[in-house]
């Protein structure tokens, strides 16, 4: 089977998923949508394996442009992982609208898989929509704050106004929607500073960059465990992926005083981030924007125009979608046994080492993967500023204040009586993601060997 039959099993799966739960009768109902919904998303998931390890592939689908490589691979592994890992929690934590959950969740997978994988600039906008829609619809039903959802939305959708332009003036200008094509088409100067700031603007509120990253700390932390994991392991990441993968290709470079711009707001994000999660009490509130601090980083990365820089901000996206969904985790089994999250002496239910993990990866510790990115990040921009580089370094360095001092309060604050085992299903969540954090940030070699190729060749490109 070719990989872009496989990719659109991946794509097809979770949508049918979806449609059978939406028409299942209410006999036995909420144990049949669960059982449904995790082997829909179990079963995407091993296909979303094998196509990792396909040869890369470019195929039409009712003219529409795929393209499968080692960037998109990546993201549908992450995204369908994570889904999964979503269905699970979810099955023990969604007690209300249980089909209403499953169902937009699976088509949400189906929507993201379609998003990671387009060629065509147009479709990747009109699929980006669709998932901002779609995840306003769960932050809506099941954050219950109106006020939440509607901040997410508005934001965002201010975002996708801008992204809209640079869409549209690139087809009025070309005649060309797949994005590979477009990466070979000569723009003059001023078409390309008017591209990149439309794109530019447009992804950095999917990032969260300062001032716009009021959306994200109250829709990381109002929804359930299962909906933030999806918010912050995959939506997230969106911004950064069409950075890498339209913008870079597309602007090939952009001048000197520009990308100064654009460092120092992502220091200031990262600074203004740091210093909001030093002060937090509330640990979920803490890991959001410590979300924010990583796509700053990334930001970095990517504008760094150097070899290391990009390839640190691609390994950046991984590690933090694998680094979040286990503090995550960690969160929502906190919850699960005390009926809230923010309390002391939890080692009697949670190992200690299984919760130090991710807080290390926080806190960029060797052998976990944000060291790695972080170094290849700081790396790279060292060559475009020195003294912006140094600021950055300081700031991941202050990371160990609120990593260390989270990690105290969860376990060297007066125990806590209530003694209990993990439940199987908080068992099969956490190991996996702990076991993924470990594995990535002790052979980073390997998991960059995959997407080398395409990095390169986005690296292939000098700043003016």
């Amino acid at each position: 089977m070719s990989a872009g039959s496989i990719l659109l099993l991946v794509a097809l799966i979770p949508l049918l998923g979806s449609f059978h739960i939406l028409l299942m009768d209410k006999k036995d109902f909420s144990i049949n949508v669960k059982l449904a919904s995790v082997w829909t998303a179990a079963f995407a998931f091993l296909l979303s394996m094998i196509l990792f390890f396909l040869a890369k592939e470019s195929f039409l689908f009712f003219d529409i442009s795929f393209l499968i490589n080692g960037i998109s691979t990546y993201m549908i592994a992450i995204t369908t992982f994570l889904i999964l890992i979503s269905v699970i929690i979810g099955c023990d934590e969604i007690k209300n609208n249980v089909r209403q959950f499953h169902v937009t969740v699976l088509f949400l997978e189906s929507l993201l898989v379609m998003l990671f994988s387009t060629a065509d600039i147009l479709v990747f906008y009109v699929l980006l929509e669709l998932v901002l829609v779609i995840a306003f619809m769960l932050l809506g039903v099941f954050a219950k704050d109106s006020i939440c959802a509607s901040k997410f939305f508005i934001i965002l959708s201010i975002g996708a106004i801008f992204l809209f332009f640079g869409v549209i003036y690139l087809i009025e200008t070309t005649g060309i929607t797949e994005i590979n094509v477009l990466s070979e088409y000569t723009f003059t100067q001023e078409q390309k500073n008017f591209i990149f700031a439309m794109f530019f603007i447009g992804f950095a509120h999917q990032m969260a960059l300062f001032p716009l990253h009021i959306w994200l700390p109250d829709s990381h932390t109002k929804p359930p465990i299962s909906i933030s994991i999806i918010l912050a392991g995959i939506l997230l990441k969106i911004g950064a992926f069409g950075m890498i993968t339209i913008v870079l290709p597309i602007i090939k470079c952009i001048n000197k005083c520009m990308q100064e711009y654009i460092f120092i707001a992502a220091i200031f994000t990262i600074a203004y981030a740091t210093l909001a999660a030093i002060t937090q009490r509330d640990i979920k509130r803490m890991v959001a924007y410590v979300s924010i601090i990583q796509t700053a980083t990334i930001v970095i990365g990517i504008f760094s125009y150097n070899v290391d820089g990009v390839f640190g901000a691609f390994f950046n996206m991984i590690a933090h979608s694998f680094v979040v969904a286990t503090m995550l985790i960690i969160i929502r089994i906190i919850e699960n046994h005390f009926g809230k999250r923010n309390v002391e002496g939890i080692s009697v239910v949670l190992p200690s080492k299984m919760a130090l993990t991710p807080i290390l990866a926080i806190i960029s510790v060797p052998l976990l993967p944000c060291f790695v990115g972080n170094f290849l990040i700081i790396s790279g921009s060292f060559c475009r500023h020195a003294f912006l580089s140094s600021g950055l370094c300081f700031l991941i360095a202050c990371s160990v204040l609120y990593g260390l001092k989270t990690y105290h309060n969860m376990f060297f604050g007066e125990n806590n009586q209530k003694k209990s085992k993990l439940t199987n299903i908080e068992c099969v969540c956490l190991y996996p993601a702990v076991l993924c954090t470990v594995i990535i940030g002790v052979v980073p070699d390997r998991v960059l060997h995959l997407v080398k190729d395409e990095l390169y060749k986005i690296c292939s490109v000098e700043l003016r």
